[in-house]
């Protein structure tokens, strides 16, 4: 089996993320008013973090177990981003500190896997933390996306050493697309995708 560990550290100058303003004039007309979504650019971020990662046989439990696998990865990463200070009291061209956006702090994977004689099976959870989307005008009104986990499962079969059928099969759970504003208790959008698959032949040349 395999043991993994490893740090990481990533500085970041002007990086790019999304802010909101609300009720704008459109177009200069104060009678007309819009939600305005533009791309701006940080001061400074900068992410530390850690992985570990394992993989195994099952056959320490039984010789029979043998085609059957398990693999852990968890990654922890810890950001700091800051941006133009958006507290009007604040003197201008001050600068606040937030999580970087788009980066979430926990994220995870299990899977179980079978192999055995040409055939290949793996049923994989996916966890994907809350993170920050958007910044508004306060941190009432920054944007998350939710934490979810997804289950996916892949099926295949070797015909002979360069062909394979596969058949993939994506969020069986139908987990929710959810995002929330400020906090948990603001939701402001959840949609379902059910799950979807696809299949095919691969081939290596």
């Amino acid at each position: 089996g395999i043991l993994s560990g490893g740090l990481f550290f990533k500085q970041l100058d002007g990086f790019i993320y999304n802010r909101t303003f609300f009720n704008q004039p459109y177009l200069g007309d104060s009678s007309v008013l819009v939600d305005i979504t533009q791309a701006q650019n940080g001061n400074t971020a900068h992410l530390l973090g850690m992985e570990l990662a394992f993989q195994r046989s099952l056959d320490f439990l039984s010789p029979k177990l043998k085609p059957f696998s398990i693999y852990l990865n968890y990654t922890y990463t810890a950001s700091k981003a800051s941006i133009q200070n958006r507290d009007k009291n604040q003197p201008a061209g001050s600068f606040e500190d937030i999580v970087l956006p788009g980066q979430t702090t926990h994220l995870g994977n299990a899977a179980l896997m079978y192999e055995h004689r040409g055939f290949f099976a793996r049923a994989a959870l996916n966890f994907n933390g809350e993170y920050l989307s958007e910044t508004g005008p306060s941190t009432e009104y920054d944007l998350y996306i939710q934490r979810r986990i997804q289950l996916d499962c892949s099926l295949g079969y070797t015909i002979k050493k360069k062909y394979r059928v596969f058949t993939e099969l994506m969020n069986l759970t139908n987990q929710p697309f959810e995002s929330y504003m400020g906090d948990e208790s603001h939701k402001v959008q959840r949609e379902f995708y059910g799950f979807w698959m696809r299949a095919g032949l691969k081939f290596d040349l």
